[in-house]
């Protein structure tokens, strides 16, 4: 898990998007304790204007699967 970890955060740095006026989504599928570690590690190394944590829903929990994260920025 850690390692996933490090590559979403070595995503949203390579992608090269300023990211001091974007919002990020970190929607969980029955993982929000993963969700909240991710946004803490998030706000240490990016500078996002708003970071919203919400639970999936629909079509995107099938994608998720259980216990996935999906981010959207």
């Amino acid at each position: 898990m850690k390692r996933a970890v490090q590559q979403l955060l070595t995503l949203i740095e390579s992608s090269g998007k300023n990211t001091k006026n974007e919002n990020l989504v970190i929607s969980h599928c029955n993982n929000h304790d993963l969700a909240e570690q991710l946004k803490a590690l998030i706000k240490e190394r990016f500078q996002f204007k708003k970071i919203f944590v919400v639970p999936t829903g629909g079509l995107s929990s099938l994608y998720a699967d259980d216990q996935g994260i999906v981010l959207a920025f």
